[in-house]
């Protein structure tokens, strides 16, 4: 029992997911020692949180932004090529040589990517300014 996660995670809307990833085995299993940065340590589970991130997040650019913003439009294409990436990957490892960085790297730049498109929905970049900005803001010498 001490082996067992503490960990809970809301897998009800991604059971799709979690199905494909019980039965790839160890497809998903992250058994490296260390990811070589300093500060950012293994994640386990990192082949089945990922793609929960890059749902959430394409979720969030889908749902709280304008369909033709560009922001929106370029990051959920984006993290869309991510994700089927991971799916298609032989391994973790696999996933890792190909994006070029780990896939707890990954995770991070996930979860920052989620936190911005939450902010930026909330500030809504895409409506007029409120008032007029001063003459010279846009101009750069």
């Amino acid at each position: 029992l001490s082996s067992i996660s503490n960990r809970q995670y809301n897998t009800e809307n991604y059971s799709s997911f979690l199905g494909s990833q019980l039965a790839a085995g160890q497809k998903y299993h992250n058994n490296k020692k260390t990811t070589g940065i300093t500060g950012l340590r293994v994640e386990p589970e990192a082949g089945r949180i990922l793609p929960i991130f890059y749902d959430r997040l394409i979720e969030v650019l889908e749902t709280k932004f304008p369909e033709d913003y560009a922001y929106s439009k370029t990051m959920k294409e984006f993290y869309t090529e991510k994700k089927n990436l991971l799916e298609n990957c032989e391994s973790i490892a696999d996933f890792e040589e190909k994006m070029n960085m780990s896939i707890e790297m990954a995770m991070f730049h996930a979860k920052e990517e989620i936190n911005l498109a939450m902010e930026m929905a909330e500030d809504r970049p895409w409506e007029e300014l409120v008032e007029e900005a001063p003459e010279g803001q846009w101009q750069w010498p």
